[in-house]
């Protein structure tokens, strides 16, 4: 099973993102990317499993959403119907990615909390079985100070 990581490499929540990918996917490729890089090929787009740390899903590749579309400049590629859970997780913390991007998307998203505890906990929660069962914090957790 290909594993691929996208994390924002320009900061150190990244970077912290990109470790503790590593800790728990062991075996992923890791893929450092900045706003302003070379767009990353879009058939990574779909791997067996594809997590995006601390970035917007779209411009990593080069891609907009628009209109439930993913668009490639005015061309539109594909509609957005469904995500498929076991492809793409999406774990970010910027409130302008989590407004332009369809909800629906898999993965933990809190505007105000750092990406890296917020991949923490998605994966501390998957390899102990509870991703399925658990509620993952919300922002007044956070800000309450009572996650782990």
């Amino acid at each position: 099973m290909k594993q691929t990581v996208v994390y924002h490499s320009a900061d150190m929540d990244g970077i912290f993102c990109r470790e503790i990918a590593r800790k728990f996917l062991p075996d992923a490729e890791l893929i450092g990317w900045n706003f302003g890089d070379k767009p990353i090929d879009s058939s990574l787009l779909h791997s067996d499993l594809l997590v995006i740390l601390d970035l917007p899903v779209d411009e990593p590749f080069g891609l907009k959403f628009k209109n439930g579309w993913i668009c490639r400049g005015a061309e539109q590629i594909q509609p957005i119907d469904r995500w498929d859970s076991t492809t793409i997780t999406w774990i970010d913390h910027h409130a302008s990615s989590i407004a332009s991007h369809p909800a629906d998307i898999p993965g933990y998203r809190v505007d105000g909390v750092a990406a890296c505890r917020l991949a923490w906990q998605w994966f501390t929660r998957l390899v102990s079985g509870k991703i399925g069962d658990a509620v993952l914090p919300l922002k007044q957790d956070y800000v309450d100070r009572i996650v782990i």
